[in-house]
């Protein structure tokens, strides 16, 4: 699965999407798009209010028990929350998983829409 991005100019959002995504929106190449993730090029840029940067979005999952909210956040801080591997929260999503654990009683890790970090 692709990662996700934020394109901004200055502080104005202008795009969301994959490299290739957002690289086809902004008619220039994908190589262009990540320089703007590029530390060197946003030190250079830092006090241009027009300068483009990209920025990562993170993935953020719920996770259920039933109806019930256990836990909210990235892998890693559902896994340290619950105590649970991360592998393990991933099997939570699976197709098998559902057929073996009821809706009320079985685990359900949803992802969420992506967040900016």
């Amino acid at each position: 699965m692709a990662k996700g991005y934020a394109l901004y100019k200055g502080e104005k959002l202008l795009t969301i999407g994959t490299v290739k995504e957002i690289a086809k929106e902004m008619g220039v190449s994908g190589t262009t798009i990540r320089k703007y993730k590029n530390p060197s090029y946003i030190e250079r840029t830092k006090d241009s209010s027009s300068a483009m940067r990209l920025v990562e979005l993170r993935k953020e999952y719920a996770l259920y028990k039933g109806d019930d909210l256990l836990s909210i956040g990235t892998l890693t801080e559902i896994s340290e929350d619950m105590g649970v591997k991360i592998d393990s929260l991933l099997y939570y999503a699976t197709p098998t998983y559902s057929m073996r654990n009821s809706e009320e009683r079985g685990r359900r890790l949803v992802q969420l829409d992506f967040d900016v970090e």
